[in-house]
């Protein structure tokens, strides 16, 4: 592995604070600059990070130009779904356009890693193609044209690939697996009554893995599409059971179906009123639809590098735990 300068956008957030903790404990190989609105959750990063809105033109361009990066991995977005229309989410249209020009421009980078979302499409819709799109939020469809604003840029950039993150968890994570977390840590949580489910989440190691393969790969077409993701999906249910035995609780119990139903009806009419309540109809679809990346779809991962999901969730519950000490 040679030298590398890593820009990485979006720095402060949970993916990219695990990013520059990593790219900062090789410092032997890397030297990393972090640009984020936000300040980092990981206090050891604030010697890395730079304050910067990519929406702003001439600070993307001075941060970029100065720092005359090598790599550049862009995470920086505005993620949650509580925005009402696409101008909402400028942060993931007019900022990826300027940071590809800042790229061009520069003329440094080599390699190019866009962060997008797997919520271009439907939870449970499978892409026929890299350029079939199906959003059903404001959010993914924010995330479409991150990814089509991109594509419009290929013949310029450098070696560029578009990663769609499934469901990352583990430590520095926040909503919302750090609350599924703490709902079953509190014994709040209950498995739906419904059916078994399997989804593809990544446990945030094996994404690093995953990230840093395609940082050191010039074996793929530019504009290539990876998903992040564990190969083997988990099943919810033993998930909840994992974190439950592991920190010492009992089992999530099993709610009926009629009741799960009834409970999703009840939280859609408070948030018509701006209540909050822990189950809608939204989120019981999203808990009980299956979602299973294909393997190839997945970004390049070997098994002797993959952490376990028992390792993962001891190691994020060590996070945990040492954050409630530092309270």
């Amino acid at each position: 592995m040679s030298f590398k300068k890593v820009l990485v956008t979006g720095g402060s957030g949970f993916i990219g604070t695990n990013v520059v903790q990593y790219l900062m404990s090789k410092s032997d190989h890397f030297q990393v600059l972090s640009l984020d609105i936000e300040p980092p959750k990981n206090i050891a990063a604030v010697t890395v990070h730079k304050q910067v809105d990519l929406r702003n033109r001439s600070e993307t361009f001075s941060a970029i130009n100065e720092f005359k990066p090598d790599v550049v991995i862009h995470m920086a977005a505005r993620t949650d779904l509580d925005g009402v229309s696409l101008d909402d989410y400028d942060s993931n249209t007019l900022g990826v356009k300027t940071l590809c020009e800042a790229i061009i421009e520069c003329g440094t980078v080599s390699k190019f890693l866009v962060f997008s979302s797997m919520l271009v499409c439907g939870i449970g819709y499978y892409p026929k193609d890299d350029d079939d799109y199906s959003p059903t939020t404001i959010y993914g469809h924010s995330k479409v044209e991150t990814e089509l604003i991109t594509k419009s840029f290929l013949q310029e950039l450098p070696q560029t690939y578009i990663v769609r993150p499934t469901s990352i968890w583990g430590p520095w994570f926040g909503v919302p697996y750090r609350n599924f977390f703490d709902v079953v840590l509190a014994g709040k949580y209950f498995n739906p009554g419904i059916k078994s489910i399997k989804k593809t989440y990544g446990f945030i190691d094996n994404a690093l893995t995953q990230v840093f393969n395609l940082v050191d790969s010039d074996g793929y077409e530019t504009g290539k599409i990876f998903y992040l993701g564990d190969k083997k999906p988990i099943n919810i249910v033993e998930w909840a059971n994992i974190i439950s035995r592991k920190a010492g609780k009992k089992a999530p119990f099993t709610m009926p179906k009629i009741l799960c139903l009834g409970l999703a009806k009840f939280g859609d009419f408070l948030k018509i009123f701006g209540m909050h309540f822990p189950l809608t109809s939204f989120r019981l679809k999203n808990m009980t639809t299956e979602n299973i990346i294909p393997a190839n779809y997945l970004a390049p991962i070997d098994e002797e590098e993959v952490v376990s999901l028992e390792e993962g969730v001891s190691q994020t519950l060590n996070w945990i735990n040492k954050g409630k000490d530092l309270k």
